[in-house]
This record gives structure tokens, sequence and C-alpha cells, in this order.
């Protein structure tokens, strides 16, 4: 196997069991700010640039931007805009980025990048979902005042994330009702123990926690009554903590981005370093 050098920019601390899994399989990382828990052989740069430079490939932290143009950063740090970056990539490169707008993707084709999703895929999202589940159960946890036996639970979504979750509560003991648009989902979730309702008939008053899945606002134009509910938010990309109308309503939002680097970094490491090294074998980068 012959080196290549890999550039990580930013990235909790799962990015860093991504290094270090990279390292030991005989890549040359180049890591710039990304959460250091342990970054073995990997190279600390002091710029992005000087990561960037003669790289075979970049990855970018997950989600890659949260206001569509800056580079997501966990540390506060000054960062390049997606734009900067991108243009200072050779056209030789594999930028791999997490969860990217279609619009960035877009702009790194037309520079004559080869780009690829790595939150795209099917097993990443699948394996992903147990520990955004097991972190999303600690911070409910943490925000009940009573144990989850006993306490009542809405989901608004039965995908990969809803479909777990409501099954880890079910078995705790919480009294758990989804929130599914499709007749399809609310059907599989009452044989699986669970009341189950049309998005509009939600009343959030009836449930201690409300955990919304969804990647949009589908909860605001639905919401009749005040509530002083707490709402975990599992899907940030919807934005309800900006909500006029929850705030109006009381309902507290307690945003939760990135659970399983948040929580369990070498978990979800583990599982981003599969899907990474999929893509760098499948993409030519690398080969054993």
């Amino acid at each position: 196997m012959s080196k290549r050098k890999i550039a990580i920019l930013g990235g909790d601390g799962r990015f860093s069991v991504l290094a270090e899994t990279l390292c030991e399989k005989g890549y040359e990382c180049a890591v710039w700010e990304t959460a250091d828990t342990g970054l073995c052989e990997s190279v600390r740069c002091v710029d992005w640039r000087g990561a960037v430079n003669y790289a075979s490939a970049v990855i970018l932290p997950l989600p890659t931007t949260t206001d569509g143009t800056v580079l997501n950063m966990v540390n506060g740090v000054e960062a390049p805009t997606l734009s900067e970056l991108i243009s200072a990539m050779s056209t030789n490169t594999l930028l791999l980025v997490g969860n990217a707008p279609g619009a960035v993707i877009a702009y790194a084709k037309e520079k004559g990048i080869d780009v690829e999703d790595y939150f795209v895929s099917d097993v990443f999202e699948t394996k992903n979902a147990l520990p955004t589940v097991e972190g999303a159960l600690r911070l409910a946890m943490e925000n009940l005042v009573k144990t989850v036996s006993g306490s009542s639970f809405a989901i608004l979504g039965y995908g990969r994330i809803g479909k777990l979750l409501a099954d880890r509560l079910v078995k705790l003991g919480g009294a758990v009702t989804v929130y599914a648009r499709r007749e399809e989902s609310r059907t599989l979730a009452e044989l699986y123990g669970c009341r189950a309702e049309p998005i509009p008939n939600i009343r959030c008053s009836d449930y201690d926690i409300v955990f919304n899945t969804i990647p949009t606002d589908t909860i605001s134009t639905v919401v009749k009554e005040p509530a002083p509910t707490l709402l975990l938010d599992i899907a940030p990309q919807s934005k309800l903590a900006h909500s006029a109308v929850l705030r109006r309503n009381g309902i507290e939002v307690l945003e939760a981005p990135s659970l399983p680097g948040r929580f369990f970094p070498i978990t979800a490491g583990e599982i981003l370093s599969e899907c990474i090294i999929k893509l760098l074998h499948k993409k030519g980068v690398f080969s054993e």
C-alpha cells in the first residue's frame, strides 16, 4: 500500500477516531481543528490550507455546514467558506462531505471536484441510528423529573430514528404516541405497541416530552394550544428553535444535533470510519 495524504477538517470526537483508524491502516492524515481525543500519528496543521495541500482526499465534518456557506466548526474558530475551500482544492482531490446542501455539492462538481456525501449511505444512516437514539434517551432522562416508565412521549416521524426510539421507549415502560403522515407508518407503530395519529392531531400538552425526527417544521402549523412541554429536536435542520409559534405556546425546544459524536465518539467514530474507508476504496484513493 502506498501512503497517500488524507485531510480531515474540523469535526467532533468521532473524527479523531477516524484519523486514528486511517493512520492504523497506513494512511497519512493531516488534521485541522479536529477534536483532539488522541490523534495518534496524525499531522496537526496550523491552518486548513496546509491540511488540504497535496491531499488525495479531504473529509469535512458532519454536518458540513449549518448555514449553507461556512464550514461547520465545533470549537468556534474562524472557518473558511465552503466556496473558498473548494476553490483551493485541486481537481484530482476527492471531497467527502457530510449531509451537505445540494448547492455545495453542485458547486464542487462545477469546479471539477469529485464529491461524495458519506451521510447519505444507507449503511451509515442505519448504523448511526442506534447512538442517535441512545443519545436522545440520555437527554430525555436528564430533563425528566420522573422515570421513563410511567411518562408519556410523542414522536414526530416514524423513519429509522423514530422506529428505534419508539421501540426503546416502549420497552422502558413509556407510553408512546407516534405522529406520522403515512397511514402505513401509523399502522406499523400500533403493531409495535404505540398509539398512532396523523400529525395535525397532536396535542403537545398531553406529553412529558415530544421528540421531533422530521427534518422540516411540520409542527408549528398544527399547534393549537399552550403547552409547557419540552420538544427535543433530533433533526435540527427543522429549525424548530426559531419557531415563534412554539415559543408563544410555551414549548421549550432543545436542539440535539450530532448526538453520536457528542455522547458516543468511539462507537460513532467506528461507524464513520467504516463508511469513509469504503468510499476511499470505491473511489480508488487507496487500495489494500
